[in-house]
């Protein structure tokens, strides 16, 4: 039994089966807590470059990207409310798979259930996808939703 579970969310298909397989986690008793969370990575939202975020961004623009990530997060948070279950929902700025990562640890998350986040077979050669970084980091299991 795993009592504590992150589920990360992008919104994609496979995030949102994910968070519908720590559905049915919760409702069987498999585990006690479903976490949801949403990373943003302004650098990428912004189409910024480079990793370094530039000194003073605009507060406005830096809300906007949160909304962003809240009507995501509020999207997979429905696979749970409509059935009357309780989660914790969390939006985090950074790179995703190094925030994942992060809070996994921090909070003691002994479970990550993640959908195969879809970047094209170029890049994911190149650099690898969030979810081969998040399981190469994490010192918890990591289980992955296609």
């Amino acid at each position: 039994m795993y009592k504590n579970i992150l589920v990360p969310t992008d919104g994609s298909p496979s995030a949102l089966r994910a968070a519908a397989l720590a559905k049915k986690f919760l409702l069987a008793g498999v585990t006690e807590k479903v976490a949801l969370v949403h990373v943003t990575s302004l650098s990428k939202e912004l189409g910024l470059k480079s990793r370094l975020m530039p000194v003073a961004v605009n507060e406005k623009l830096v809300q906007l990207v949160e909304g962003a990530g809240r009507e995501i997060m509020e999207k997979t948070r429905a696979i749970f409310t409509d059935d009357g279950l309780e989660v914790e929902c969390l939006v985090e700025f950074g790179e995703p798979a190094e925030a994942i990562v992060r809070l996994a640890r921090c909070r003691h998350f002994e479970l990550i259930i993640m959908g195969s986040w879809g970047l094209n077979k170029i890049k994911e050669i190149l650099m690898g996808s969030v979810s081969d970084q998040v399981i190469r980091l994490a010192k918890c299991p990591v289980m992955i939703v296609k």
